[in-house]
């Protein structure tokens, strides 16, 4: 039970993004330490190179987030690219087709 960055995935509203996740604890009436939940907060990929762009567009300083895991994709960046995207399950060398739906 620590805290915990998700891998990217793709959300119910079709962006892809990551969730942040770490356990709740309590006491009890015996002071004992008991588990209580999880607070969980998500993160789109394209917010947070938002974020970066905004907060790094006068800056020198070129900031990127990447996988921790190999191949260590990139996440975001604050140069505005992100080098996440999606692939098919089957065969992750080749892009998704674009959702037609609207």
């Amino acid at each position: 039970q620590v805290p915990n960055w998700s891998e990217p995935y793709e959300f119910y509203t079709h962006n892809i993004g990551i969730t942040f996740s770490r356990p709740i604890h309590s006491i009890d009436e015996e002071g004992k330490t008991v588990f209580a939940g999880v607070l969980a907060s998500d993160y789109s990929l394209d917010g947070i190179a938002s974020f970066l762009t905004e907060n790094y567009d006068r800056s020198d300083a070129i900031v990127t987030i990447v996988e921790e895991a190999e191949p260590n994709y990139v996440i975001a960046s604050s140069t505005g690219i992100t080098g996440v995207r999606k692939v098919l399950i089957e065969d992750n060398s080749k892009p998704c087709p674009e959702d037609n739906d609207g």
